[in-house]
């Protein structure tokens, strides 16, 4: 058996997330069931929306058991039921606690055709727990008979709350309403977000630089924007071929924030070209003049605020500005790599500073 402990720490200079070690524990498994104390949706969607897990219902199985003694909210297990209408090989329940105790525990497994991987934990199906918070996690390797002695209390604890464990239906739903956010040092925000200064950037040893990039034309997905290996290895800090994940979240105009997306670089086929995808383009025709400029922070490592730019909105000129420094032609797709201070001064109203 080989394990290793991981301390989660998105202030760190390196890190190693939670979310990350499932999603390459999933990689070349064909079972795999999980437990978890609380679920959000962002956690929820961030997990079922990853190629490793799809790949995973594809050619496998997947059960979870998800608490909904608090945390746990109604769009949370919706998403989880309409995942397994759409794969039969997906398996939800919740856990319907009547004992007056918490229930709390984290734990995922996965085995393949020789080998097994247990991810014990903290961190919750919440995007704190997956990415955000400072979390502890144990993860253990091992052979296919050792893992079955490994996880004998697991199906023990199954049987034993064969009558606890419920499916999502319209009773659970309404349970799941009545949980809120509680100041309890044992249940975690549902958005995973700890309270912070207003205009704090958590950069940490994660080092908070700007890239700055236009977006070239590809089709009708342009929003899938190619990068070079060195832009993906030096800037995003993943390792193609990993299952290092890029965490952005959109930032619009006003402060608003949209929802966290997580997303693996994709090999695009040319010549060590990756894409990123990104929401804010979804959907939407690319400029008849000029291009999109998209603006990426790095808060953390593999953590980004992006804003997407519009060549007719406020800010594509200071950008633009921003571009001639790179001192490539006009008529190339331009990048730069600047600091805080430049974004902030050459363009204030900015939405990933704020």
């Amino acid at each position: 058996m080989e394990s290793f402990l991981h301390l989660q720490d998105p202030t760190a200079s390196s890190a190693t997330y939670l979310f990350e070690e499932i999603v390459a524990a999933a990689r070349k498994a064909d079972h795999g069931r999980a437990i978890f104390a609380f679920a959000s949706k962002d956690g929820v969607d961030a997990l079922l929306e990853d190629p490793e897990l799809v790949g995973l219902l594809r050619r496998g199985t997947f059960d979870i058991v998800v608490g909904i003694d608090a945390v746990t909210t109604r769009p949370a297990l919706q998403r989880l039921l309409d995942a397994s209408r759409a794969f039969r090989s997906f398996r939800p329940v919740v856990f319907w606690n009547e004992t007056g105790h918490l229930f709390h525990p984290k734990l995922c497994y996965f085995a393949g055709d020789r080998s097994a991987t247990l991810i014990v934990g903290s961190g919750n199906l919440t995007r704190g727990g997956l990415q955000s918070h400072f979390e502890a996690f144990a993860r253990l390797t091992m052979g296919r008979r050792e893992a079955e002695r490994v996880v004998k209390p697991w199906d023990e604890w199954l049987r034993a709350h064969t009558a606890d464990l419920r499916v999502i239906d319209d009773e659970v739903l309404t349970r799941a309403d009545s949980n809120s956010r509680r100041e309890r040092p044992d249940v975690e925000p549902e958005d995973g977000r700890a309270r912070r200064p207003p205009g704090a950037v958590s950069g940490g040893g994660g080092g908070a630089s700007v890239l700055i990039a236009e977006v070239p034309r590809s089709g009708d997905r342009w929003n899938q924007v190619n990068f070079d290996i060195d832009t993906i290895r030096r800037y995003f800090r993943v390792e193609p071929g990993s299952s290092q994940r890029v965490f952005l979240e959109q930032r619009l105009p006003g402060s608003t924030s949209g929802s966290q997306e997580v997303r693996p670089c994709v090999d695009s086929g040319r010549s060590q070209n990756y894409r990123i995808e990104i929401a804010a383009g979804r959907g939407i025709d690319y400029p008849a003049r000029g291009r999109p400029i998209v603006v990426f922070l790095r808060t953390a490592p593999r953590v980004f605020r992006y804003q997407l730019v519009l060549p007719r909105d406020d800010g594509h000129t200071q950008l633009g500005h921003l571009l001639r420094q790179a001192g490539s032609s006009p008529h190339r797709v331009r990048r730069i790599i600047v600091a805080l201070g430049e974004l902030a001064s050459a363009w204030p109203e900015n939405a990933v500073l704020s």
